[in-house]
């Protein structure tokens, strides 16, 4: 299992540093306020309708606040005005639509400043975000989006890990230039001017997380999903996808009602896989455990889980066809490089689809590669400007699969599994190399700070820096990045070192290397 891998860009809500790169500086910035910026989102102006309005409108691209304290944070906008809501639909698409209603009001906004007591000694400095016009709300308000690309420069407690939309009184703003709205979610692309809004990923965003059929009865539902997913799968997948489709095949920490009322809301960040629809009312949902790196570590486990929504619950992504993993015998061994299971789920020969990582146990069991663990690594290190192509072996990947894996040339001194793998929001291939599982705490930190010493003292072309240790009850986590001033070329690496505590008790260690910069 991939931290399964991590594709944690950025700031994530269940868990994530800010480490913002300063393009035109060359330098990181990493739990500091102060003045990286990054590239804007790509936009563009809306040509027709008038500009301006409020205090004083320009020509500038963007929208600034002027009267912090004309914010309305709970307004409704389907309420108040659905004609205009009805419309932005014919224009925008109800993705984007639904997307807007629910992050422009405070409970759709991050932690930092989704309640009014949050936002105190904050509110005066909401004059520091650039904001974009995308539409009139009423005769006195407008719609405003902030997105999060364009407000890396402000100060780190007000930085946003997502687009979000705020509705401010006319008069308190400066308005710029009117813009269709991007999308809210940050891997989301912007709309041009003549676009429409469609959903762009295969993934299905979760929107509400009360519509979850924890136990429902595939076997006996009417529409025949059941046989259906024998005769599109096979009989041993579809075994492996109904017994994961029920809370009891789920991780422990969320395998019951009561186990899951700390983490479901938090189901909304599951990255999930429209895989079977069930009557016209639910869908079945794949959710790969090596694309959901970035969820707490209780609502992951070693297995690819499914889950049965209902529709209305859900902004739907492509239907697509999912790799299915089944648990293979576990072979003699303890799993530490010796011949022993890695705990992972095996693929099914033959069966299409995405799943990044789905066929990664190519190296286990292997006699690990001679060498420096230093000198190898350096190697990787080298190798992430061009893609990791000088490590690069045979694809691994199913056929016609979404994402694809290779086995790694480099089988790190004292790992057992070794692989690559497609970024999840960005092309950059990802490597990855899993240690050892660990029956104590200590006994983990113990190796992973051997490991960060040995990664420290790498000379590659680029100078590392350690981040202070991320420390949580399921995972321990180092972020390596380049020191300033940045080398050409390595502007958004970043290295993850970290263990993390896994259903069977045991704490994985294991070292990643990829990319922070988005794919726009």
């Amino acid at each position: 299992m991939r931290r399964v891998a991590v594709y944690q860009i950025q700031l994530r809500l269940c868990q994530r540093h800010v480490l913002v790169f300063d393009q035109t500086t060359r330098t990181w910035t990493g739990y500091k306020e102060g003045a990286a910026t990054t590239s804007g989102t790509s936009t563009q102006p809306v040509t027709t309708g008038t500009l301006g309005g409020g205090s004083g409108s320009s020509n500038s691209k963007y929208t600034k606040i002027v009267t912090v304290g004309d914010l309305y944070s709970t307004y409704d906008l389907s309420g108040s005005h659905p004609d205009q809501v009805s419309s932005w639909r014919s224009e925008w698409g109800n993705y984007t639509v639904d997307q807007i209603l629910n992050l422009a009001k405070e409970d759709g906004w991050p932690e930092n400043i989704n309640t009014l007591s949050k936002r105190d000694g904050k509110r005066e400095r909401f004059t520091q975000y650039n904001t974009y016009y995308v539409a009139d709300v009423g005769t006195d308000k407008v719609l405003l989006w902030l997105p999060k690309n364009d407000n890396q420069n402000v100060d780190s407690d007000l930085r946003l890990p997502y687009d979000i939309y705020m509705v401010y009184r006319r008069s308190a703003v400066n308005l710029g230039q009117k813009m269709k709205p991007g999308g809210a979610s940050s891997n989301t692309k912007p709309l041009t001017s003549g676009g429409t809004q469609s959903n762009q990923g295969r993934a299905t965003k979760i929107t509400d997380p009360g519509q979850l059929y924890s136990t429902y009865n595939l076997e006996s539902d009417e529409s025949g999903v059941a046989n259906w997913l024998r005769n599109t799968y096979g009989n041993a997948a579809a075994a492996e996808i109904l017994k994961r489709a029920v809370e009891s095949g789920w991780p422990s920490a969320i395998s019951t009602f009561s186990s899951r009322s700390n983490y479901r809301e938090g189901f909304r960040d599951y990255v999930a896989y429209h895989i079977a629809d069930i009557g016209s009312d639910k869908v079945l949902l794949w959710i790969p455990m090596n694309k959901n790196g970035h969820m707490p570590a209780a609502c992951r486990g070693e297995h690819d889980i499914y889950m049965v929504y209902g529709r209305s619950g859900l902004s739907m992504g492509d239907k697509v066809k999912a790799t299915v993993n089944v648990k293979q015998a576990t072979s003699s061994g303890s799993g530490t490089g010796n011949g022993g299971d890695d705990g992972r789920t095996k693929p099914i020969t033959g069966v299409l689809g995405g799943g990044s990582g789905s066929n990664t146990n190519t190296n286990a069991g292997k006699t690990v590669a001679t060498g420096n663990f230093v000198t190898q690594f350096e190697t990787i290190i080298k190798g992430y400007p061009g893609n990791f192509d000088n490590i690069k072996g045979k694809e691994t990947s199913e056929p016609n699969a979404t994402f694809k894996d290779w086995e790694s040339k480099i089988h790190l001194a004292g790992s057992y599994n070794n692989f690559l793998t497609d970024g999840f929001v960005n092309d950059h291939v990802e490597f990855t190399s899993i240690f050892d599982r660990y029956s104590t705490k200590q006994a983990a930190l113990a190796k992973l700070t051997s490991l960060v010493a040995d990664i420290m003292k790498t000379r590659a072309g680029v100078v590392l820096e350690k981040l202070p240790i991320e420390e949580k009850d399921k995972s321990s986590i180092y972020y390596i990045v380049p020191k300033t001033p940045v080398a050409k070329g390595f502007e958004f690496l970043v290295i993850e070192a970290g263990m993390y505590l896994e259903t069977s008790g045991k704490w994985r260690v294991q070292i990643m290397v990829y990319s922070e910069e988005e794919d726009f």
